[in-house]
């Protein structure tokens, strides 16, 4: 990536000229000194006849993980399984014994991380490990927005959020009693403004 950023599917808001000035400015601040630490983590979703593969990979100076999860089409683990490439401490690979227990699990349920603390206690997996998953899981869930028509208005919102209750205030988009000052002026009631 060249560090443009295009939006697929939305609009500029009046505000994000600025705050991305802000950041250009922030980030050069750094001017050219090294990064103390730096942690890459990359999710996938990989679609099939018969559901779905998500495929999730953390890199940073002490560890090299990946995780892949099968799920069918309703979002319940079928299989999951990973690989730890470089690791701080040799015991860390045996984390990865803890990723059967998911099998069964259904992501679009309410609670995931709780799911993932019932599932693979802290003792017997890895905060990384468990914050990959967390994130492979919401990404999956985001990426269910490829299925959405994209000029629903405010009533077909509303209902959608009624069928996907874990996207109600998940964000300025799905806000459910969004104010009158939170609405552009141009309100064309799509869920991309």
């Amino acid at each position: 990536m060249d560090g443009q950023f295009e939006p697929r599917w939305t609009d500029a808001s009046e505000s994000s000229a600025g705050v991305s000035a802000e950041y250009e400015r922030l980030a050069a601040g750094v001017g050219r000194e090294p990064a103390r630490f730096a942690r890459d983590v990359r999710t996938r979703v990989h679609r099939h006849d018969g559901g779905s593969t998500l495929i999730c990979e953390l890199d940073d100076d002490f560890h090299s993980i990946r995780v892949a999860v099968r799920l069918d089409p309703s979002g319940t683990i079928l299989a999951s399984a990973g690989q730890i490439a470089r690791a701080p401490y040799a015991v860390c690979p045996r984390a990865l014994d803890s990723l059967d227990s998911l099998v069964g699990a259904n992501i679009l349920a309410p609670g995931i991380r709780s799911l993932l603390r019932d599932r693979i206690p802290r003792a017997d997996g890895c905060i990384h490990l468990s914050d990959m998953l967390a994130a492979a899981f919401h990404v999956y869930r985001i990426s269910i927005g490829h299925d959405m028509p994209r000029d629903i208005d405010d009533r077909m919102r509303r209902a959608l959020l009624k069928t996907l209750p874990l996207m109600r205030d998940s964000c300025i988009a799905f806000a459910v009693d969004r104010q009158a000052a939170h609405r552009p002026a141009d309100t064309t009631d799509s869920p991309t403004r």
